[in-house]
Protein backbone atom coordinates (compact mmCIF):
# COMPACT_ATOMS: atom_id res chain seq x y z
CA UNK A 1 0.00 0.00 0.00
CA UNK A 2 1.24 3.35 -0.78
CA UNK A 3 0.95 6.67 1.29
CA UNK A 4 -1.51 9.35 1.03
CA UNK A 5 0.90 12.11 -0.73
CA UNK A 6 1.74 15.20 0.59
CA UNK A 7 -0.10 14.77 4.33
CA UNK A 8 2.26 15.96 6.28
CA UNK A 9 2.44 14.58 10.29
CA UNK A 10 3.29 17.20 12.95
CA UNK A 11 4.66 16.41 16.36
CA UNK A 12 3.89 19.47 18.13
CA UNK A 13 5.63 19.89 21.89
CA UNK A 14 5.82 23.01 24.01
CA UNK A 15 9.05 24.13 22.43
CA UNK A 16 8.64 22.96 18.57
CA UNK A 17 7.60 20.67 16.17
CA UNK A 18 8.54 17.90 14.47
CA UNK A 19 7.39 17.33 10.92
CA UNK A 20 7.43 15.01 8.60
CA UNK A 21 6.76 15.27 4.35
CA UNK A 22 6.02 12.51 2.75
CA UNK A 23 5.44 12.67 -0.63
CA UNK A 24 4.71 9.90 -3.22
CA UNK A 25 6.64 10.40 -6.57
CA UNK A 26 4.76 8.53 -9.21
CA UNK A 27 8.26 6.46 -10.88
CA UNK A 28 9.47 5.33 -6.84
CA UNK A 29 8.10 2.31 -4.72
CA UNK A 30 8.35 4.15 -1.54
CA UNK A 31 7.27 7.49 -0.65
CA UNK A 32 10.04 10.00 -0.21
CA UNK A 33 10.06 11.77 3.85
CA UNK A 34 11.78 14.52 5.29
CA UNK A 35 11.55 15.61 8.74
CA UNK A 36 12.73 19.31 9.60
CA UNK A 37 12.16 21.09 13.08
CA UNK A 38 10.41 24.26 13.15
CA UNK A 39 10.28 26.22 16.71
CA UNK A 40 6.54 27.01 18.33
CA UNK A 41 6.73 30.92 18.10
CA UNK A 42 4.48 32.75 16.17
CA UNK A 43 6.82 33.50 13.38
CA UNK A 44 8.12 30.54 12.90
CA UNK A 45 4.66 29.11 12.83
CA UNK A 46 3.81 31.47 10.25
CA UNK A 47 7.37 30.25 8.19
CA UNK A 48 6.21 26.76 8.56
CA UNK A 49 2.69 27.60 7.39
CA UNK A 50 4.32 28.93 4.16
CA UNK A 51 6.54 26.74 3.69
CA UNK A 52 3.57 23.85 3.21
CA UNK A 53 1.97 26.02 1.33
CA UNK A 54 4.92 25.98 -1.02
CA UNK A 55 5.10 21.96 -0.94
CA UNK A 56 1.64 22.14 -2.01
CA UNK A 57 -0.02 19.91 0.51
CA UNK A 58 -3.55 19.52 0.92
CA UNK A 59 -3.78 18.64 4.75
CA UNK A 60 -1.92 18.65 7.72
CA UNK A 61 -1.99 15.55 10.97
CA UNK A 62 -0.87 16.88 14.18
CA UNK A 63 -0.04 15.80 17.53
CA UNK A 64 0.55 17.33 20.40
CA UNK A 65 2.03 17.05 24.34
CA UNK A 66 -1.10 18.83 25.86
CA UNK A 67 -2.62 21.55 24.53
CA UNK A 68 0.74 22.54 22.54
CA UNK A 69 -1.09 21.84 18.95
CA UNK A 70 -3.55 24.84 19.59
CA UNK A 71 -1.24 27.50 18.35
CA UNK A 72 -0.55 25.63 15.15
CA UNK A 73 -4.17 24.70 14.37
CA UNK A 74 -5.16 28.39 14.60
CA UNK A 75 -2.35 29.45 12.00
CA UNK A 76 -3.18 26.79 9.82
CA UNK A 77 -6.91 27.14 9.72
CA UNK A 78 -6.38 30.11 7.64
CA UNK A 79 -3.83 28.28 5.48
CA UNK A 80 -5.28 26.34 2.07
CA UNK A 81 -5.15 22.58 3.54
CA UNK A 82 -7.30 20.79 6.20
CA UNK A 83 -6.19 20.85 9.67
CA UNK A 84 -6.48 17.46 11.46
CA UNK A 85 -5.88 16.61 15.19
CA UNK A 86 -6.53 13.17 16.60
CA UNK A 87 -9.92 13.14 18.56
CA UNK A 88 -8.35 12.53 22.26
CA UNK A 89 -6.31 15.75 21.95
CA UNK A 90 -9.94 18.03 21.24
CA UNK A 91 -10.86 18.80 24.90
CA UNK A 92 -14.62 19.67 26.21
CA UNK A 93 -15.07 23.64 26.70
CA UNK A 94 -12.13 24.57 24.46
CA UNK A 95 -12.23 25.27 20.45
CA UNK A 96 -13.13 21.40 18.90
CA UNK A 97 -10.65 22.22 15.70
CA UNK A 98 -11.54 19.01 13.01
CA UNK A 99 -15.33 18.61 13.65
CA UNK A 100 -17.00 14.88 13.54
CA UNK A 101 -15.78 12.01 10.91
CA UNK A 102 -12.75 14.21 9.94
CA UNK A 103 -11.47 14.21 13.82
CA UNK A 104 -11.93 10.77 13.71
CA UNK A 105 -9.22 10.22 10.72
CA UNK A 106 -6.52 12.01 11.85
CA UNK A 107 -5.61 9.28 13.77
CA UNK A 108 -5.60 6.97 11.06
CA UNK A 109 -3.52 9.67 9.15
CA UNK A 110 -0.91 9.79 11.69
CA UNK A 111 -0.58 6.00 12.02
CA UNK A 112 -0.20 6.25 8.26
CA UNK A 113 2.37 8.81 8.43
CA UNK A 114 4.70 7.29 11.09
CA UNK A 115 4.33 3.40 10.31
CA UNK A 116 3.74 3.95 6.75
CA UNK A 117 0.78 1.56 6.86
CA UNK A 118 -2.92 2.37 6.69
CA UNK A 119 -4.19 2.07 10.36
CA UNK A 120 -7.31 -0.44 10.80
CA UNK A 121 -9.33 -0.68 14.10
CA UNK A 122 -8.21 -3.27 16.53
CA UNK A 123 -11.73 -3.36 17.30
CA UNK A 124 -13.46 -2.99 21.06
CA UNK A 125 -12.24 -6.36 22.52
CA UNK A 126 -8.51 -6.40 21.34
CA UNK A 127 -7.16 -5.80 25.15
CA UNK A 128 -8.86 -8.55 26.14
CA UNK A 129 -7.93 -11.09 24.04
CA UNK A 130 -4.72 -9.68 23.86
CA UNK A 131 -4.57 -11.17 27.17
CA UNK A 132 -7.78 -12.61 28.83
CA UNK A 133 -6.56 -13.39 32.27
CA UNK A 134 -5.50 -9.65 32.87
CA UNK A 135 -9.35 -8.65 31.66
CA UNK A 136 -10.48 -11.47 33.90
CA UNK A 137 -8.04 -10.44 36.87
CA UNK A 138 -9.82 -7.03 36.42
CA UNK A 139 -13.50 -7.34 35.96
CA UNK A 140 -12.94 -9.72 39.18
CA UNK A 141 -11.03 -6.59 40.85
CA UNK A 142 -13.93 -4.25 39.75
CA UNK A 143 -16.62 -6.16 40.98
CA UNK A 144 -14.69 -6.80 44.53
CA UNK A 145 -14.21 -2.99 44.92
CA UNK A 146 -18.23 -2.69 44.33
CA UNK A 147 -18.81 -5.16 47.48
CA UNK A 148 -19.27 -8.55 45.79
CA UNK A 149 -18.21 -11.99 46.52
CA UNK A 150 -16.41 -13.21 43.39
CA UNK A 151 -15.79 -17.03 42.33
CA UNK A 152 -15.61 -18.30 39.32
CA UNK A 153 -16.61 -22.11 38.06
CA UNK A 154 -15.40 -23.47 34.34
CA UNK A 155 -18.49 -23.65 31.93
CA UNK A 156 -19.36 -27.19 30.83
CA UNK A 157 -18.26 -28.15 27.54
CA UNK A 158 -21.41 -28.55 25.34
CA UNK A 159 -22.63 -32.18 24.52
Amino acid sequence: MSCIPDVPGLDVSKRDAKVRVRIQDPGRARAASAVTTWGATTPRILALRDHLVDEGVTLVVMEATSDYWKPFYYVFEDGPFEVEVPPHRLTPGTHQGPCGHRARHAHRYWNMLNTGAFYTDPGADFYTQRNPDKAKNRAIDQLRGLGYVVSLEPLLAAG
